[in-house]
């Protein structure tokens, strides 16, 4: 969530796009954090623009032909850019990372810490097909979140004018909670994608083995490995959370 976005050209350029972190919305300490993209791209010899705006990883699914997916609940909070309506954010997101248009969902996963990352409830498998988290638990709170995110992607459109193909991906069946009785954000949309395999999580739950049929679909060509994540998640995140792709040069 801190580290570099990276960027390229048509020429295959590589270049760094370094945001302001600050901790979630203030959440916790975070006095060396901004720190991080710097010193990575000191370390990979590599130019970086920075850009004063405060913006997580996690808050931004790109499809890589323009589209951008966020959600109203991140983006737009007081304690990360108060002056900032959507449109101020949408012309930063489209001048600094070359989106030309951006879709935004309404709320993310109850008890996410991040204030709803799109990473754990919607995600891309190829620039026309979207994995959006479901559940149709009737007592869970998720349960009209993610149908009213659902709507919104089935009346989408592609920059080409075309609906997307939108999979509904299931969320796991029992819900995890700390020892204080905080809510975890459990979920298999916090994927990551690496070179010729998709690292998922597994919660030891009911439905972990039908969402990896449905991540194994969505990426034919890419192997897709399950992964014990109860531990991970009290942390707030999964793989995705853990990472930052860097593309190849």
């Amino acid at each position: 969530d801190n580290g570099p976005i990276f960027v390229t050209n048509k020429k295959g350029d590589i270049r760094a796009t370094n945001w302001e972190f600050n901790s979630w919305g203030q959440k916790y300490e975070w006095d060396q954090d901004n720190l991080v993209p710097p010193l990575v791209t000191k370390h990979l010899g590599m130019s970086r623009y920075d850009i004063p705006v405060v913006m997580e990883g996690g808050s931004l699914e790109i499809n890589g032909l323009g589209t951008c997916i966020t959600t109203e609940q991140c983006l737009l909070t007081d304690t990360r850019n108060p002056t900032m309506g959507k449109a101020d954010l949408e012309k930063v997101l489209k001048d600094n990372l070359g989106f030309t248009q951006v879709i935004w969902l309404n709320l993310g996963l109850e008890g996410d810490h991040t204030d709803g990352h799109i990473d754990t409830i919607t995600r891309f498998s190829d620039e026309n097909t979207i994995l959006t988290s479901m559940t149709a638990d009737p007592f869970d709170i998720n349960t009209g979140r993610m149908q009213h995110n659902l709507e919104i992607l089935k009346a989408a459109r592609n920059t080409k004018g075309e609906a997307f193909n939108v999979v509904e991906l299931p969320l796991p069946a029992a819900r995890m909670f700390l020892e204080d009785g905080t809510r975890l954000p459990a979920t298999y949309a916090n994927f990551y994608i690496c070179n010729g395999a998709v690292i998922v999580p597994q919660y030891d739950d009911v439905n972990d083995k039908p969402a990896l049929e449905v991540i194994r679909a969505a990426f034919p060509k890419h192997e897709t490995i399950g992964i014990p994540s109860r531990f991970i998640i009290t942390g707030g995140g999964s793989f995705h959370c853990l990472t930052q792709q860097q593309p190849k040069a």
